[in-house]
């Protein structure tokens, strides 16, 4: 998409365009480490000129442009694409053992 597409448009879409593209560069450069809180992206907007308050943000999130940098704000914490930690499921402990008993079995043959 480009800018010239808005031409016209509200200005707080494209200034969140191009915010967003700034954040997805910085996560993906490795600039953006770590969790942000939900204050601080309220400020990197509102320094942008995208004065937002928190409700706000929350329905942003949601929708393009944003919903293609961040993918949950969760207890104030904003977590972007990319930075998040995949379900890993916990292993049932019977398993276990019997994965280890049959190593154990297969070891003594």
């Amino acid at each position: 998409m480009r800018l010239f597409e808005f031409a016209g448009k509200d200005p707080i879409i494209t200034k969140l365009v191009v915010l967003s593209d700034q954040l997805e560069r910085a996560v993906n450069n490795g600039e953006i480490q770590g969790e942000w809180t939900t204050e601080q992206l309220l400020d990197f907007l509102s320094s942008n000129g995208v004065n937002v308050d928190e409700p706000d943000i929350f329905d942003m999130v949601k929708k393009p442009p944003l919903s293609g940098v961040i993918s949950n704000i969760n207890n104030d914490v904003v977590t972007f694409k990319g930075q998040e930690q995949p379900d890993l499921p916990t292993p049932d402990q019977n398993q276990s053992q019997q994965v280890v008993k049959q190593m154990a079995q297969s070891a003594m043959k």
